[in-house]
């Protein structure tokens, strides 16, 4: 029976295994765009068409492996296509931004049979290139200028047209409008630099110009003098459509699409496209660059699936079908081998008094009687409201997590793994979100921390350090092993380490090692991530209840058997040394200087505060305050321990927590001050930055100290009014502290760091602020900058910015999750999770036996040696400990550092064996 069972579960492996490898392999796009040098404000408004058509076809079941490829990285084009790009066997081609790239790419790929979709070229040299794979979206020059000239013509009477003046920057863009204009424009056609070589107050101008800040000053210098002319480019960005709002600008703009509200599409792009970059007026209303592009790819995408439905080939779909886009209808018209976007027509859009109207053609003039907005659905809205998204997933992540199997809980790990299903059906949710998150959990981890943590490092750090290098180690030799068994790519093996212990600086110090070779990097490092992220949460989450081991408990534990005997206890005393009998209290330096305070003394059966010039007398019951570990020492200094006294209750009249906010006592040592002869009154504790401690004669008092003061209640409140006295302090939270400390922390996380020759990293955004908040936490205030935020406050940013990451990393990874499987197979899953189970295994024995540290420590290690921030919010939700928070600080470094070289030693060790 048992072999029977065996039989059954392996045939299910390779069947599933079958299935997975013979899927065909999903059409690939590439796309060109430029996200760095001159024109990467334009690329980055590409990307956010392009995300877009990518969210929309993910939700029609269209899949697609889309690839971003920065084309102006490169000093070396031909071979950046040849070795980069084509080597990835692209289906299609989109791409990239202007007329001079795309005249240099087809020159390079001119015999490759491989369709290119250009989404923003408009020179008409390129219309007459002969290339039948080329399929251009923006209309040329020539029919743009076409527009211009039949407006002007229909003006002349009215503008008393004689001449067309042009403003225009110097590129091939504007020289290629230029002589369009010239070719088309029935008037007389000047170019000149600016307005002041105009003669006639009224001329006609028309401006070509890219940048929208260079649009808006042209048009402040030649407001009232004439009649003003936009040419497309800077004129329909949303910059200028805001100064046009905000101004009382009166001119006119070319532009190659109107958001046409009885055009279903283009309402429902605006729409959704607002959703997502929903920031302010400028960037959340779409400009025409996004559009383009985000038609480009919906293009690409109908006619890949109609190719592969139809069996037809792709330039065939390309040539005989109508698409459907914002742009309006698009079919490709052969103009002499070259193709581009159907004459749909251009407009030409009238600002007046903060107003955009369409005013020519005629036919393209929209009535307000028939302006009727295209009905989208409710249930879509909500999915395109990314905050919407964003809180729903939390919502359902925290339902989940307080669904208890026996003891086992996943507490705010829920939120994980219900973004990997939203993630899965491509719900997406503001970008920043997950740094926001990371930036605010590691923060109040590392002020949570910062106390404890110098102690603890000094006592635990070599071996949380041993910790670190194992585990890190373990995973490195683990993906050498697997990649060179399952002949996997170095860069694939780089990817799947780094996705494995979830480390971002490791993945970006491979793939800045490979340069152009490690396209693999980013797929090893995608089905490896979400492993990576889950395997360490169940890990931390389930170790405890396999052995039967109560975190809370253990935290008690370990609280009572620890060296760290700064408890302060409260301990009667009896008066009995004849050196001290007759001396006053005040003056026996010897117990203050020991952190104690004589705090009450018994008469009769009333304990009284202590006065000044009291003394000590024989037999006499004092009330002693202090630290234990001092305490004893104390006690036979003035006599014996009384182990039962009775006494009436303390009334709290005598008794007050005072909150010091004046400057006239704040840096003052409490000799100096002397309170007890200037307001009668005794410190007996003092609570600064999470710490409660008992004072000595050179304590200084610091801003925000809370005091602990015993004396008459006159005396009290005199003393309270003195101190400023304003318990609101404690429950703030002094926020332009918080915004420097991030702010330095982010800073120092981006400087530079090379160790033994290797590759120079950065601590990351993690390292650095983790850095920062644990000094301050540590000191309690550097300069003006205050550590310390009210427990309340920082438990809420914590447990908020915990949500937010894990939220944001779960949408990441269940976004690619089964297509990276389905495509590479499930081995890679296995190798992954190996990767990373493997060293929490080893890890974990190695703690337990060798190093035999306790098991809130081995968790918070192991956390910090995977660099997993959300496991360790798994194990805060699960204790109140702060232990394993002090060990992932002091393992997190350490891993940190070992991860960037592991990642460059596998990457050494592939190549050479």
């Amino acid at each position: 029976m048992k072999i029977l069972k065996l039989f059954i579960i392996i045939c299910f492996f390779f069947l599933g295994e079958r299935a997975f490898s013979a899927d065909e392999r999903l059409a690939r796009v590439a796309i060109l765009l430029p996200e760095s040098g001159v024109f990467a404000g334009f690329g980055e408004l590409q990307r956010k068409g392009y995300d877009l058509a990518q969210v929309n076809q993910a939700r029609n079941d269209l899949k697609l492996d889309v690839r971003y490829f920065d084309i102006a990285s490169t000093s070396n084009l031909k071979r950046f296509l040849k070795k980069t790009v084509l080597s990835w066997k692209p289906d299609i081609l989109i791409g990239p931004y202007n007329s001079a790239q795309s005249e240099d790419v087809l020159k390079i790929i001119a015999k490759e049979k491989i369709p290119i979709i250009l989404p923003s070229a408009t020179k008409d040299n390129l219309t007459k290139s002969f290339h039948p794979n080329v399929f251009r979206i923006a209309l040329p020059s020539r029919i743009l200028s076409k527009t211009v000239s039949d407006y002007l013509v229909s003006k002349q009477a009215d503008w008393k047209v004689r001449a067309v003046y042009i403003i225009a920057e110097k590129s091939e863009f504007a020289q290629s409008a230029i002589k369009a204009l010239r070719y088309s424009l029935p008037f007389p056609v000047t170019v000149i630099d600016d307005a002041s070589a105009l003669k006639n107050k009224k001329s006609t101008v028309i401006v070509i110009q890219r940048s929208p800040k260079a649009c808006i000053q042209i048009c402040n210098d030649l407001k009232g003098k004439a009649h003003i002319l936009g040419f497309l480019a800077g004129f329909v960005t949303s910059e200028f459509r805001q100064y046009a709002k905000e101004t009382n600008l009166d001119a006119f703009v070319l532009s190659p699409w109107q958001d046409d509200s009885q055009n279903p599409y283009s309402v429902e792009f605006i729409s959704q496209y607002k959703n997502k970059f929903s920031t302010s007026f400028s960037t959340s209303y779409p400009q025409y660059h996004s559009v383009q592009a985000y038609s480009a790819l919906m293009i690409a995408g109908e006619a890949l699936q109609q190719s592969a439905l139809k069996k037809e080939s792709l330039n065939e779909v390309l040539l005989n079908k109508v698409f459907k886009t914002p742009l309006g209808r698009v079919s490709f018209l052969n103009f002499g081998g070259y193709y581009q976007q159907s004459i749909t027509g251009s407009v030409i859009q009238h600002y007046s008094k903060g107003i955009l109207k369409t005013v020519f053609p005629s036919d393209r003039i929209i009535s307000s009687e028939k302006k009727t907005q295209a009905e989208v659905p409710f249930w879509k809205l909500l999915l395109d409201n990314q905050f919407i998204a964003l809180f729903t997933i939390i919502a359902c992540g925290l339902l989940i997590g307080s669904i208890k199997i026996g003891p086992i809980s996943l507490g705010s790990s829920g939120v994980l793994f219900a973004a990997l299903f939203f993630g899965h059906f491509h719900f997406t949710i503001p970008s920043s979100t997950g740094t926001l998150g990371l930036i605010l959990f590691i923060f109040c981890v590392g002020i949570s921390a910062g106390p404890t943590f110098m102690g603890s490092f000094v006592r635990q750090g070599v071996d949380l350090a041993k910790l670190s290098i194992l585990v890190v180690s373990i995973a490195a030799v683990t993906t050498i092993l697997l990649a060179k068994t399952f002949s996997l790519p170095r860069d694939l093996a780089a990817g799947l380490l780094a996705g494995a212990l979830t480390s971002t600086p490791a993945f970006a110090a491979a793939m800045d090692t490979l340069k152009d070779f490690g396209t693999n990097v980013s797929v090893g490092y995608g089905i490896a991530y979400p492993f990576g992220i889950v395997g360490v949460v169940l890990f931390v989450q389930l170790l405890p209840k396999f052995l039967k081991k109560d975190l809370n408990k253990l935290s008690e534990e370990y609280s009572s058997t620890s060296n760290d005997k700064t408890n302060i206890v409260l301990i009667f005393v009896s008066v009995e040394n004849p050196a001290i009998i007759g001396k006053r209290i005040q003056d026996c330096h010897f117990i203050f200087e020991s952190n104690c305070q004589v705090s009450r003394v018994l008469e009769n059966t009333s304990l009284v505060p202590l006065k000044a010039g009291m003394l000590f007398e024989q037999g006499q019951i004092v009330r002693l305050v202090g630290h234990e570990e001092k305490i004893e020492t104390v006690i036979e200094y003035i006599g014996k321990r009384v182990k039962k006294v009775t006494y009436e209750t303390i009334s709290d009249k005598d008794r007050m927590d005072i909150v010091v906010t004046s400057g006239d006592l704040i840096e003052e040592s409490l000799e100096k001050l002397d309170l007890l002869n200037n307001y009668g009154i005794t410190v007996t504790r003092i609570f600064r930055n999470e710490k409660v401690f008992t004072p000595s004669l050179e304590t200084c008092i610091e801003e925000n100290d809370q005091l602990r003061v015993v004396g008459s209640p006159e005396e009290v409140l005199r003393f309270a009014e003195v101190c400023g006295h304003n318990k609101k302090v404690l429950h703030e939270t002094d926020l332009l502290s918080l915004s420097v400390g991030i702010t330095v922390g982010v800073l120092i996380g981006l400087i530079p760091i090379s160790l033994f020759g290797l590759q120079s990293f950065t601590l990351g955004l993690s390292g650095g602020l983790l850095l920062v908040s644990l000094l301050l936490g540590h000191f309690g205030r550097i300069g003006k900058i205050v550590g310390r935020i009210p427990i309340a406050s920082r438990l809420l940013m914590m447990e908020l910015g915990l949500v937010f990451f894990l939220a944001n990393a779960g949408i990441k990874a269940g976004s690619s999750f089964m297509e990276t499987v389905q495509e590479y197979g499930i081995q890679l899953f296995f190798i992954g999770g190996c990767i990373t189970t493997l060293p929490l295994i080893f890890g974990f024995l190695f703690a337990h036996y060798v190093l035999k540290i306790n098991l809130l420590q081995i968790l918070g290690g192991l956390c910090g040696g995977m660099t997993s921030t959300p496991a360790l919010g798994a194990i805060r939700s699960k204790t109140d400990s702060e232990i394993p928070m002090i060990s992932y600080a002091a393992a997190y470094p350490v891993a940190l550092i070992f991860m960037l070289i592991g990642a460059q030693l596998v990457l050494f060790v592939l190549k050479v064996i």
